[in-house]
């Protein structure tokens, strides 16, 4: 375990927002964490769990203990027949992991690929992405109950996962510290099926006259998907998706259609329930936010994906102004919620 005090927080988060720590704790081991708590540090000060740091926006500086997951390591736990099940640690990178089970010809995550988070986010958010969620894959999750200070093993179906969304993000929220987590995918065989019923990915095949048989074929074109849709935050700064896509009760759906027909949409299931999911990126642009500045003038829609916010010299106040800008153009014009994807940090 390794204690800095003061530190500039501009290197841990995409939106590049200039804010410092009063301590950050990095936890290179599991026992690190519970050393942690034992101390008089954990008892005396609020705390913060970076696990990745993409999808976070610190308002102002964060007076506490920021904890950076740091616990790397993954293995073959077992392998028999077509499938293979393996064990990540938290703090491995997600793209990293993603790309080498497509060099090994493993499946299942393959239209998961650039998504900029570390592993042990993956469960909590249930990344999605072109027609593939993590929780398809995932066999358990290994955490730390952080009230009870107890180590914890939840299976698939006691993480309770919805749409981009889990347990931890509900009824756990702020007392987990996700160590561990075990993915099941497929050996690729000769009945090897990709997933490529997205439009993006259906629209790539048909210009490059391709059919891709292999994971690593369709995570290359995923990846040229996400790079020519999206930016580099090395050089423009951003969350990406700030927004997720909207669910809808059914019956607010047949209200909202008979005003606006043509909107994206399709039917889903959340917690047990058929919805109607749409396109946050969809709304936004409808209310002419697409490459807009918003009224404060530092920050903007990105010119390819009105659903992502990019940063030329704001501070956290420009991007709360930004979102609530965004989010009242879309509720007064479509009656509909957005809620930010992105990890508040007040």
């Amino acid at each position: 375990m390794q204690i800095e005090k003061d530190v500039d927080l501009l290197q841990y988060n995409t939106l590049q927002i200039p804010v410092k720590t009063k301590y950050l704790v990095r936890v290179g081991q599991e026992s690190d964490v519970f050393d942690l708590m034992k101390s008089d540090l954990w008892k005396d000060e609020k705390h913060c769990l970076l696990n990745g740091w993409a999808n976070i926006l610190f308002t102002h500086d964060f007076d506490g203990i920021v904890v950076k997951i740091e616990m790397k390591w993954k293995k073959i736990v077992k392998s028999e027949n077509n499938s293979v099940l393996i064990e990540v640690d938290s703090g491995e990178n997600w793209s990293d992991f993603v790309e080498r089970c497509c060099e090994n010809n493993y499946c299942g995550i393959e239209n998961l690929i650039d998504i900029p988070w570390n592993v042990g986010t993956a469960p909590v958010s249930n990344i999605w992405a072109y027609g593939m969620e993590v929780s398809n894959v995932i066999y358990e999750v290994e955490w730390i109950d952080l009230t009870t200070w107890e180590k914890k093993i939840f299976k698939k179906s006691e993480c309770e996962f919805a749409y981009r969304t889990s347990v931890f993000k509900h009824s756990l929220k702020e007392s987990f510290l996700v160590t561990k987590v075990r993915f099941l995918l497929s050996v690729v065989d000769e009945d090897y099926g990709p997933n490529l019923w997205y439009a993006d990915i259906q629209k790539l095949i048909g210009e490059k006259w391709i059919e891709p048989k292999k994971p690593i074929e369709v995570m290359e074109l995923v990846r040229e998907i996400r790079a020519n849709k999206l930016p580099d935050w090395h050089e423009i700064w951003t969350a990406w998706s700030f927004f997720s896509n909207p669910i809808i009760a059914l019956d607010e759906w047949v209200e909202l259609e008979k005003r606006f027909p043509d909107l994206s949409h399709h039917e889903c299931i959340d917690f047990w329930e058929k919805k109607v999911k749409l396109s946050a990126g969809q709304l936004i642009d409808r209310c002419g936010l697409k490459w807009r500045r918003i009224p404060n003038w530092t920050a903007w829609t990105y010119e390819k994906h009105a659903l992502i916010l990019v940063n030329e010299w704001w501070n956290a106040d420009d991007v709360l102004e930004a979102m609530n800008y965004i989010q009242k153009s879309v509720k007064d014009k479509f009656w509909v919620d957005l809620q930010p994807e992105v990890v508040l940090v007040f």
